[in-house]
């Protein structure tokens, strides 16, 4: 497979949900602003894997994935999957962050989900990119990697996107109490939680069901903050 038509296809799970939730958004966001986001989300993945790769280095977590094919649950493999989590929600939320915290575009509450989603689109473009990277298709062929991406657009990319959109929800909910940072707070470690028991369903069960599920449900749920955002004066 060449890098372009890798690159397409690691692009396309983020780019359609990138048009839903702009499309939930009542007024059109500045496009500069949207790229920017999009690719420090993408550069924040790279910043997730090196803390992550560090973190394993220094013996305070282990794989998770490997930690759930070897050993029973335990404290490390809850630690492992709950810091992994943590770590890639704090990098998504910086990478939003610093583009748009000064912006005059940053004016309604929606828009704290609406760019931390975009911000996780790009984080999970590069994963993506992982799964279509030039050489799997002569591995796996191309109808694996197809059903792969399938899964992942209505799993691991939806994920990201529904656990950033929690966070920003509540980000929107610190900035207008009086730019009180509890709910800032609360709001980490809900899409933790959202993200880790994810990562659980997933390495736990080899069906897919379960996970599916979860993520189904979690999506009525912020697709509802969404819309209790757009009723809200900033």
């Amino acid at each position: 497979m060449n890098l372009a038509l890798s690159l397409a296809l690691a692009f396309l799970p983020g780019f359609i949900w990138l048009i839903f939730y702009l499309s939930e958004d009542s007024h059109a966001e500045p496009k500069t602003l949207v790229f920017l986001t999009f690719i420090c989300g993408a550069a924040s993945a790279f910043v997730a894997l090196l803390i992550q790769h560090s973190l394993n280095q220094a013996g305070l977590t282990g794989s998770p994935s490997a930690l759930g094919d070897t050993e029973q649950l335990t404290f490390k493999f809850i630690l492992s999957l709950t810091v992994f989590s943590l770590v890639e929600e704090l990098c998504k939320f910086g990478a939003a962050y610093l583009v748009i915290r000064k912006s005059k575009e940053f004016s309604q509450p929606i828009d704290a989900m609406v760019y931390l989603v975009i911000a996780s689109l790009g984080f999970a473009t590069v994963e993506n990119f992982g799964v279509t990277m030039p050489g799997r298709l002569e591995s796996q062929g191309l109808h694996i990697l197809i059903e792969t991406l399938a899964l992942r657009f209505i799993g691991a990319t939806l994920l990201h996107t529904l656990s950033s959109g929690l966070l920003g929800y509540y980000w929107a909910m610190s900035i207008r109490h009086f730019k009180t940072i509890m709910p800032l707070m609360f709001g980490i470690v809900a899409a933790t939680l959202l993200h880790a028991e994810f990562n659980y369903l997933i390495i736990r069960h080899e069906n897919a069901f379960y996970s599916l599920a979860f993520v189904i449900l979690a999506g009525f749920l912020t697709l509802n903050d969404f819309e209790r955002l757009k009723q809200k004066a900033v």
